[in-house]
């Protein structure tokens, strides 16, 4: 038996709750079976009552969403009435559910989302069989925004019943008022000194220029402006509780050191979420922080919380900063994205009045371990009306393990080079989507000898990302392998033009190995044009299935003229191809070994084994990849066709004839 939402407005009890209260309360309880009160509906529900007793959770009544009849891919059955949720408030969301139908590609999900607008949260997914009965919980932060409401629905077709909904607050993950740290300046150094710190043995009463009269608390650095040549030195082992934040810039040839002194375990800094960020450089120049170990470790979530921060406001251009060989760790930022996120690494600029970008950025030698939501991030002037792009920006040696959400993320940066960084591990603890490497409103970017792998889930879930607002984007060289969404995402908004998007424009991504990822090796949406595939060793394991190129039209457009060309595609699973709108897609001189049964269109092609080394013993680590290289007698040694301004090396560094060249990776 099925009532109509207009019959549900006498079947709920709802009540409010301010958000100040400290102990859990009810926001909201449904249990479908009381009568005489308000609806917890938008109109735009679609949801209907069953009494089904084949059909209900628990009771005499549920809530039930079936989406079988439906044309449509995402299917909102429930869209809660506004007003449930307070501003600044965290909330623990529940309900039981029953599956009633579900079709194989079928999935259920719930997620909040703001009328106002920008973007979902608090994702979660699931599926079952029919008959299957669950509970499904949430955790969700409103921070600022009164406006979000509670969405449950079904992606494909299928039929799902729920029951008991209980919102109630959550006093105990409530974000707490915490700021970026700007302390009092209230003594100036005259340059070219060295200060000392000692946790166990220093003396704020001293005068810190040795390391027998070293200080002992932060609050005697961050009290002062530093001066060209200057040093602060931190004993190894010590450890401290709070932040650092000196004042001052140094001068090329000059620069602020900020450093360890002795032997010993890199010094320790813990913000412990009291602060949102535990290193914090701002509107400085020439300085480079140097082997400390920083946390920033707080009780709950928090948006926009890092291990470093990097700010310019209306400075100009920041010249020759430096953050080498630090140790970042345990950096509890909020986990979505919309909400502001969190970072191991947040370097950003801005500037009302003076426009303000960095000249000389090197982050380097660097390991992040368990940082939410991100690893290392970028902010800048990234729309094209006012693009100011950051110069000689340089990410490299990086390690980054265990991390919430995306890994490297240049952003707004004009020839940015990103090398020789390891991820292992991304997306381990975001609902919402996210990539291993890549960059966003930049041109000329070149990302290469990098590793991703682990990266979870397939919300993109792709080790490498070609995303958009960006022109003359450069993979080469690099190596994804165990990626659940993928080797590599090329998208491009379409909805969005300009003046403030250029759109995705002559990517290339050459000389890569992808070995064992999942989903799709490359997936293509929205209006990418001219992009270039060229030299790609492409290794897909047994017991695999999936699709080699995947496509999607991403704000209404579909991408044009992409070259696939000297790959090799070999399957010991099954692979096939998905091209769908996409326009002017040319393969040609490509290997294709295994079983695909829509391999596309290649007059050039090689159907025969490749005769690699020895596929399958790939390990991590770029020295690994041996086993793919060609045995002599290889039927694509020489089988390839000349790309102009090919790179002039393959992937293991040997020049690259004029002529004559091998497909694959080298």
């Amino acid at each position: 038996m099925k009532r109509t939402m207009a019959v549900l407005a006498a079947l709920i009890y709802l009540s409010g709750v301010s958000h100040a209260a400290e102990t859990p309360r009810a926001a909201l309880s449904a249990d479908f079976e009381t009568a005489n009160a308000p609806s917890i509906a938008a109109p735009e529900s679609t949801a209907t009552l069953t009494e089904d007793p084949r059909e209900v959770v628990s009771g005499a009544r549920s809530l039930k969403g079936d989406s079988r009849g439906s044309a449509m891919e995402w299917n909102e059955f429930l869209h809660l009435r506004a007003g449930v949720f307070d501003a600044g408030e965290a909330y623990k969301i529940s309900f039981d559910y029953k599956v009633l139908a579900r079709d194989g590609d079928a999935e259920f999900y719930t997620l909040l989302r703001r009328a106002s607008g920008g973007g979902d949260a608090g994702w979660k997914d699931w599926k079952g069989a029919p008959g299957d009965k669950g509970h499904v919980e949430t955790e969700f932060l409103t921070h600022n925004a009164p406006d979000y409401t509670l969405i449950i629905g079904i992606q494909h077709k299928g039929a799902i019943a729920i029951d008991n909904l209980v919102i109630q607050t959550d006093p105990a993950n409530r974000p707490r008022d915490i700021r970026l740290p700007f302390p009092a300046r209230v003594w100036t150094s005259p340059g070219h000194t060295a200060y000392y710190l000692d946790s166990q043995h220093g003396d704020d009463a001293a005068d810190g220029k040795s390391a027998a009269r070293a200080w002992r608390s932060l609050d005697k650095v961050n009290a002062g402006t530093f001066a060209p040549g200057d040093q602060i030195l931190l004993r190894a082992g010590g450890r401290w509780s709070g932040f650092l934040a000196p004042g001052g810039k140094g001068a090329a040839g000059a620069p602020i050191v900020i450093d360890q002194y002795g032997k010993g375990p890199k010094p320790r800094i813990d913000a412990q979420g009291l602060t949102l960020a535990t290193l914090f450089l701002h509107n400085t120049e020439y300085i480079e922080a140097r082997h400390l170990d920083l946390a920033n470790k707080g009780p709950v979530p928090q948006p926009k919380l890092a291990g470093v921060e990097v700010e310019i406001d209306d400075f100009g251009d920041a010249h020759q900063i430096a953050l080498i060989g630090l140790d970042i760790h345990d950096v509890t930022g909020s986990n979505v994205k919309s909400d502001g996120g969190g970072n191991g690494i947040h370097v950003a600029c801005s500037g009302a009045k003076t426009p303000s970008r960095y000249d000389g950025l090197r982050i380097e030698g660097c390991r992040l371990t368990r940082t939410d939501r991100n690893g290392i991030t970028m902010d800048g002037n990234w729309s094209r009306d006012h693009w100011l792009p950051s110069l000689h920006v340089v990410i490299r040696n990086n390690v980054l393990e265990d991390i919430g959400g995306d890994g490297i993320v240049p952003i707004a940066c004009d020839k940015a080079l990103v090398e020789r960084n390891i991820i292992r591990g991304g997306r381990m603890r975001c609902d919402d989507y996210a990539a291993g490497i890549w960059p966003w409103s930049c041109d000329n970017t070149t990302i290469q000898y990098n590793e991703v792998s682990g990266m979870h889930g397939t919300k993109d879930g792709e080790g490498y990302d070609c995303d958009y607002n960006c022109q003359n984007t450069l993979f080469q060289y690099n190596y994804s392998h165990d990626n659940d969404g993928g080797f590599m995402l090329i998208c491009n908004d379409g909805g969005q033009k300009l003046p403030w998007n250029i759109g995705n424009l002559g990517s290339t991504i050459r000389y890569n190995i992808s070995v064992n990822d999942g989903l799709h090796t490359f997936n293509i949406s929205g209006p990418c044009q001219n992009t270039q595939i060229y030299n790609n060793t492409i290794s897909i394991g047994k017991g695999q299935d999936i699709k080699i190129v995947d496509s999607g039209n991403w704000g209404g457009a579909w991408s044009d003229n992409t070259r696939f060309t000297n790959n090799i595609f070999f399957v010991a699973g099954k692979a096939d191809f998905a091209f769908a709108g996409m326009t002017n897609t040319l393969f040609t001189h490509n290997a294709f070994w295994g079983v695909l049964p829509n391999r596309p269109a290649d007059s050039h092609a090689i159907l025969t084994d490749p005769q690699f080394k020895a596929p399958g013993s790939a390990k991590p680590g770029l020295g690994s990849l041996a086993g793919y290289q060609l045995r002599p007698g290889s039927p694509c040694i020489g089988a390839g066709a000349p790309v102009k301004d090919n790179g002039g090396r393959d992937f293991w560094g040997r020049v690259t004839p004029p002529g004559a060249v091998n497909v694959g990776a080298g």
